[in-house]
């Protein structure tokens, strides 16, 4: 059975004010090589560099839905948005079916208003309501919910959607908080035919959320 991990807290404003003063140019090149895998938690590995700044292009080899990616393309105000697919371990994550990503959406600094975490969950907020909680990114059906949160210390926004049909039980979580001028997404997605317990898909998400955090301060001190 998977152990939590015990994993050291990432000064989230020290590595903030790091992001603030670093090349925004450096600092996505940075970003475009990924975490090794001691660097990931528990059951996650192979972190692979995608491009999402634009819609999924499939044709490209970018297809943000299948492969668990936050797809950027339709926020404004970025400088440009980088994500890893990250392959997740069914077995040791106790799951069926596992997908899971890391992301980092750049903004131009003056584009962030004073309140980007609140702005930010609005704009989800808002999908929210449009579609009236009747699906997920992949299926019809699902329930979406959003509620405030917190990821080594700092405020956060969890954005929860469960489906169940035909005897399958998923679970999408998808975690977002802002550091300086980016905002780190992690989204885990488990799927099984027995039900998914969306706590763990939380923990999964938080620790992902973690690693991707302590990777952009130290993407961040080299693109200064």
């Amino acid at each position: 059975m998977r152990v939590a991990a015990q994993t050291s807290k990432p000064d989230v404003p020290a590595i903030a004010k790091s992001v603030l003063s670093a090349d925004p140019t450096a600092l996505l090149d940075g970003l475009q090589t990924p975490m090794r895998n001691r660097a990931l938690p528990e059951g996650f590995s192979d972190a692979e560099y995608r491009d999402i700044t634009g819609a999924s292009t499939p044709e490209a080899g970018v297809d943000t839905s299948k492969e668990c990616l936050y797809d950027a393309s339709g926020l404004s105000g970025t400088n440009g948005a980088v994500g890893y697919n990250v392959v997740g371990d069914a077995a040791a994550l106790n799951a069926a079916y596992v997908c899971a990503s890391i992301n980092y959406v750049v903004f131009d600094e003056k584009a962030l208003g004073d309140t980007p975490l609140e702005d930010f969950k609005s704009g989800i907020q808002q999908g929210l309501e449009r579609s009236s909680g009747e699906g997920t990114p992949d299926a019809q059906g699902g329930i979406g919910k959003l509620v405030d949160t917190r990821v080594a210390g700092e405020d956060a926004v969890l954005l929860t959607y469960t489906l169940e049909s035909d005897g399958t039980s998923v679970v999408v979580q998808t975690l977002a908080i802002p550091v300086g001028d980016v905002f780190v997404i992690s989204l885990v997605t488990i799927a099984d035919t027995t039900q998914v317990d969306a706590r763990a898909a939380r923990t999964y998400a938080n620790e992902l959320a973690v690693a991707a955090i302590d990777h952009l301060g130290t993407v961040a001190d080299g693109a200064q």
